[in-house]
């Protein structure tokens, strides 16, 4: 499946992009729409098999695997960010985590998605954030 993927990136890169996008929140369309972002997307991508498909396949299995993580033992605070539209990492998934860890804030940006909370309208928001509790930490 993944050489039959790379093998059409490779002929149509703009097709293979447009159809990822329709599955995503309309924030994040908007920021795959971007062709730096695109091109950053193909080429991450094409870096990721380059030397074959096992670390794809590892880190998908990764992903979809219960991590049996021992929560409760981490002792730092832990600040997730998510878009309240993200359909490839709702937001309930960082409810789920916090509700893991000790201490931990979750903040949902209104209106974005998967790529856009990081891309998106709210990103100078998001980064202000990060800056200040850089700064404080």
């Amino acid at each position: 499946l993944l050489a039959w993927q790379t093998l059409v990136l490779q002929r149509n890169p703009d097709r293979v992009l447009r159809r990822l996008a329709q599955s995503m929140s309309t924030a994040s369309q908007r920021v795959v729409a971007r062709p730096f972002y695109q091109q950053v997307a193909v080429d991450a991508y094409f870096e990721a098999v380059r030397c074959g498909y096992k670390g794809v396949v590892t880190d998908t299995a990764a992903i979809a695997d219960c991590w049996r993580l021992p929560w409760k033992e981490c002792h730092v605070p832990v600040h997730l960010h998510y878009g309240a539209c993200d359909r490839i990492t709702p937001p309930e998934t960082a409810t789920y985590v916090a509700s893991q860890l000790r201490h931990a804030t979750v903040e949902v940006l209104p209106g974005e998605g998967h790529y856009s909370a990081i891309l998106g309208k709210n990103s100078a928001h998001l980064f202000r954030l990060l800056r200040r509790k850089v700064k404080g930490a």
